[in-house]
């Protein structure tokens, strides 16, 4: 039989004693021989160790519970119910899911992204640099004149990727189906003046049936890709998006901020529901998530693992030019830079604030301090000024 294997960590203030797991899982209805009669099916503790931090004064049980494939459909919702009960058995303990191990036999059932890191880059035609992302913003009050030259904007600054807020609710003034081939069109019409390629990707909202009509549409006009946002949604959502629609798939919100689960193991889960560009909130802006935390995400997202392809992470945030320099040097080229809507403070506006970013990036890639950089670039130079040095 074959066997899904979840690892937790139960802190608590207090020494339990060895059979304290074996009495709060019991409490769980699958744990229970009672009432799950053939003991075959029942999961079970595999591994555990008990450690006491002093720094923290908490004791730490780490534990492995052995899942037999049987309980589980072929779905990531599957997944999240059964794995997250024992979550909840704490009660006033903190029990966290920090890995999970999945059989190939049934990682085989999902199809994961559809385009993965090197999908994306030959779209863009990009080898040898970051991708350089940002938020099409603000949506409130604006109407398609507005909306279309902040689109001009940043298209003809230089972002390779432009994504739409998913505060992007209500979108009476710029409606979804007029506005993505507006952008669509200017794309196409920038790129045969330019040469250069722009992925545009709207946000879908709405009911879950109008978030498929939307992709349906935008997709028959040649849309290649769409944003979600995950908090509302869920993973299962997005699985099915991934499955009925060719374009790629980008995911942002607040998931990575669950105390029940570790990022990696959501990370591992929007990779196998098919996620293409995951959002993540960069370790260098105010933002702060510790830099080794997002490493173990980043690793789960693009690490070989089975015939699922690797997520294109996406270092999301207040990115400001300084910033630079830090996120190549930690992730190389293998990343894509969301500065979000940074652009929006640079003293002369949206097009210089793009454009500082731009330059900075250029410069790093080239092997050129920034220092040095904005001697040459009067926007970067105004970009320091307003933010400082890094």
């Amino acid at each position: 039989m074959n066997f899904i294997e979840a690892t937790y960590i139960l802190r608590s203030k207090k020494d339990k004693g060895e059979n304290y797991l074996d009495i709060c899982i019991k409490k769980i209805s699958i744990f229970n021989s009672k009432i799950a009669v053939d003991r075959k099916y029942i999961p079970e503790i595999t591994e555990r160790d008990i450690f006491f931090d002093e720094n923290r004064k908490i004791y730490e049980y780490i534990f492995k519970i052995r899942y037999p494939i049987v309980l589980f459909e072929h779905n990531i919702s599957s997944i999240l119910s059964v794995l997250q009960k024992v979550v909840y058995c704490g009660y006033e303990d903190e029990i966290v899911l920090v890995n999970i191990d999945l059989p190939s036999c049934y990682i085989d059932h999902f199809s994961g992204p559809g385009y993965g890191i090197e999908g994306i880059k030959r779209i863009l035609n990009i080898e040898h640099k970051p991708v350089l992302a940002g938020y099409i913003s603000p949506f409130v009050g604006i109407g398609s004149d507005r909306y279309v030259d902040i689109f001009n904007e940043l298209a003809l600054n230089g972002l390779d990727i432009l994504l739409e807020d998913t505060s992007f609710i209500d979108d009476r003034l710029v409606p979804f189906h007029k506005r993505v081939e507006i952008c669509l069109r200017r794309c196409e019409d920038i790129e045969r003046e330019t040469g250069r390629k722009i992925v545009y990707i709207p946000v879908l909202t709405g009911s879950v049936g109008e978030v498929f009509e939307k992709a349906r549409f935008a997709e028959s006009i040649g849309v290649h890709g769409f944003h979600i946002d995950i908090d509302p949604y869920g993973l299962e959502l997005v699985r099915s998006l991934s499955e009925a629609t060719e374009g790629l798939i980008a995911v942002s919100g607040g998931i990575f901020n669950s105390k029940q689960i570790e990022g990696a193991v959501l990370g591992r889960l929007l990779r196998l529901a098919g996620v293409d560009i995951l959002s993540i909130s960069s370790p260098f802006n105010e933002n702060r998530y510790m830099l080794s935390r997002v490493y173990e995400i980043v690793k789960v997202l693009t690490d070989r693992w089975e015939s699922i392809l690797p997520v294109f992470p996406m270092l999301s945030g207040f990115v400001k030019p300084f910033d630079i320099p830090d996120i190549h040097k930690e992730f190389g080229n293998q990343v894509v830079i969301n500065i979000q809507d940074s652009y929006y403070n640079h003293p002369e506006g949206i097009s210089a604030g793009v454009t500082a970013i731009k330059k900075a990036l250029d410069c790093i890639v080239k092997g050129i301090s920034l220092e040095e950089c904005r001697k040459h670039s009067k926007e970067l130079d105004m970009a320091f000024s307003k933010w400082g040095k890094y």
